[in-house]
This record gives C-alpha cells, structure tokens and sequence, in this order.
C-alpha cells in the first residue's frame, strides 16, 4: 500500500513540476513576447486536480492529514483508539460516495466528449485517473481503518507510536 501511494505522489509531484513549469513560460512569454501560452487556467486547474488526488492516498497512509480532537479527554486509552477507529470508518465511506461520483463524472465526461475550452484536449483521461487515485485513496483508508480497528481492539502497535511518515518497516536503533 506504501509503494503505491509513493507512485501516485510522484505522479502528483511531477504535475505540480509541470504545472510550475508552464505557469512560468506563460508569465515570460507574456512579459518577453506578449505572447502567452493558451489555455492556461485549463492547464492549471485541471493540473492542481490530479495533484491533489494523487496525493491523497499517501497522506492516508502516513496518517499525515490534518485532525482535530474535537472531545479532548473524552476517551482515554483503547476507548480513543476506537473512537479513531469509528472516524477512519466514516471518512473512508465518505471518501467512497465521493470516489463513486467522480467516476460517473469521468465516465459522463467521455461519453459527451468533453474537452478543455481554449486547448480541445479530451479532460475524461484525467477525470479517470483522479477517479483511480481517489480508489487509491478509499484504498488506503480502508487498510488505514483496518489497522485502527485492530489497535482498538489489541492495543496500539507499534505504527502508533510513532510519529507519522516515518517507516515502521524498518527497526528503529536502540530498541
């Protein structure tokens, strides 16, 4: 599951390189040559589109998103730990109604032929490929909530314990 959302976030990373990289050249082209590249807001936007999905699934798995203890002190213990179970559970079927509205988005997309206003370029393409990395997403939230239920009930491994992104693959020096 690790490998795979390190894919995906080099994919996300390579489109954020390609999206700064062409947000450049429109700004010196407009400046130098009074000649922008076109379609630029389309570039971007749907660029930041598969980004963000791509990225999505390795912040699931290093538990690297953002959270908020809405009840502090409420639980204590493995009551805490299967309140974090519980949350995993409702987010990863969150993620999965939303993950199942943009694959029939994508799949709308290319039946109507859908293309990108100023460059023509078909968009159901990229439409797919954020559907399959927010699969990616569901994915990884799902062994995310499988591990939690199992902290829940057997007490914390050592992936809890430490602080997230790190390998837990890997034996820490010094016990």
């Amino acid at each position: 599951m690790r490998r795979s959302a390190e894919i995906a976030a080099l994919c996300g990373m390579v489109a954020i390189l390609g999206i700064m990289l062409y947000s450049v050249s429109d700004v010196a082209l407009r400046y130098l040559f009074n000649a922008p590249l076109p379609g630029a807001v389309d570039v971007v936007a749907y660029g930041l589109g598969f980004a963000v999905a791509a990225v999505m699934p390795y912040g699931f798995v290093n538990r690297d998103h953002v959270s908020v203890d809405l009840l502090p002190g409420l639980a204590r213990g493995r009551g805490r730990l299967a309140v974090e179970a519980f949350v995993c559970l409702v987010s990863t079927a969150c993620m999965a109604v939303l993950t199942q509205r943009i694959w029939v988005y994508a799949l709308e997309r290319r039946t109507v032929g859908d293309r990108m206003w100023i460059l023509q370029i078909e968009v159901w393409p990229i439409w797919y490929a954020m559907a399959s990395f927010f699969s990616l997403a569901v994915l990884s939230l799902a062994v995310m909530t499988l591990l939690a239920a199992a902290d829940a009930a057997l007490g914390p491994g050592p992936a809890v314990s430490q602080s997230a992104g790190e390998d837990v693959s890997k034996p820490q020096a010094g016990g």
